[in-house]
């Protein structure tokens, strides 16, 4: 049997650790826990030593604690993991929550592609939650595509909306250096300024921690037209697997469809840096209000996926009591 131990920051540095394990980086990355952190939730970090004392996984939560009732979120689980380790890490994970005296609820996400191998033992050992946080689907784009072939997979309104768009000779821009992050905060502070559908954008030193984590694999993608800023998206790279984690377009750069040029080139980019696909990382067929949003990436002939998606461990009435948490706040 292997066991799960607190991080030691002073044994282990963070950044290194998580680059060395194929476990999903996006929610595990300090950039994710400073911002947590930031809004009121306790974080904590396990690591997993196996049979020959060597660290095979990590697992990170947040929590918020009152008096009598415990609520635990891992928005990463053990994504990344191959379902060979998953049972044991769960039987063993089960047990550090098991252990604790209060009333506890766990809800762990698994934002890994469907496999049914990992459902089965994810089933064996916990519970499906009831209400869920996101929908569990998301659109993966080949990037290993010729642009004519992509034009064709694409409607012919969408098709349309593209090429107006790239007349517009915007100015695309990939990176992360100091340049491309002040563009990208202009985009930002338009983007909010204008009062539009409010997303949890990152300010500027949760945009360097972003680009400065982990194997430093992260990117910004911007563009400008005579030096106006239009439109935006960073990029995580989690496990060679780029990820869409943020984007804002703004009213100017609505006007010239910026956004359906940037995914265009982003795809151009991500095919030359040898990238196969990419994870627009979640659509909300259930949510009307993003209903646009969801067209827009499905515009580009991605496949639609399937999430291993929200499983929780907890008794029958701290399951409830979380269940009930999470839909009075939706």
């Amino acid at each position: 049997m292997g066991k799960w131990l607190s991080f030691d920051e002073k044994k282990y540095l963070w950044k290194d650790l998580i680059c060395s394990l194929n476990q999903n980086l996006a929610y595990n990355c300090e950039y994710w826990i400073n911002m947590k952190n930031k809004n009121g939730w306790e974080c904590s970090r396990l690591i997993h030593f196996n049979n020959n004392n060597q660290i095979d996984a990590v697992f990170v939560f947040y929590s918020k604690k009152s008096l009598f009732f415990n609520y635990h979120w891992s928005p990463a689980g053990l994504s990344g993991l191959p379902f060979e380790k998953l049972e044991i890490l769960l039987v063993e994970l089960k047990l550090v929550f098991y252990n604790l005296s209060q009333l506890n609820y766990l809800r762990i996400n698994n934002i890994d592609e469907f496999c049914s191998s990992k459902n089965y033992f994810l089933s064996k050992y916990l519970n499906r939650s009831i209400v869920t946080l996101s929908s569990g689907f998301s659109v993966k784009i080949n990037t290993d595509i010729d642009s004519e072939d992509l034009l064709k997979i694409m409607s012919r309104k969408r098709r349309y909306t593209l090429k107006e768009s790239l007349k517009n000779e915007i100015n695309w821009e990939f990176g992360s250096s100091k340049e491309i992050v002040k563009k990208c905060n202009d985009v930002i502070e338009i983007y909010k300024n204008e009062k539009h559908i409010k997303f949890n954008l990152p300010q500027k030193s949760e945009l360097d921690l972003i680009l400065n984590d982990a194997d430093k694999k992260n990117f910004i993608i911007v563009g400008t037209k005579n030096n106006v800023p239009l439109s935006m998206a960073v990029i995580v790279v989690s496990n060679n697997q780029p990820l869409y984690l943020y984007a804002a377009t703004t009213s100017k750069g609505r006007v010239l469809s910026a956004s359906y040029s940037m995914v265009y080139n982003l795809i151009t980019y991500l095919k030359e840096n040898n990238y196969k696909n990419f994870d627009f990382l979640g659509i909300s067929p259930f949510d009307n209000a993003v209903s646009g949003i969801d067209k827009f990436k499905l515009a580009f002939g991605g496949e639609i996926i399937n999430y291993n998606g929200e499983w929780e461990y907890g008794s029958i009435i701290s399951r409830v009591i979380g269940n009930l948490i999470i839909y009075l706040r939706k």
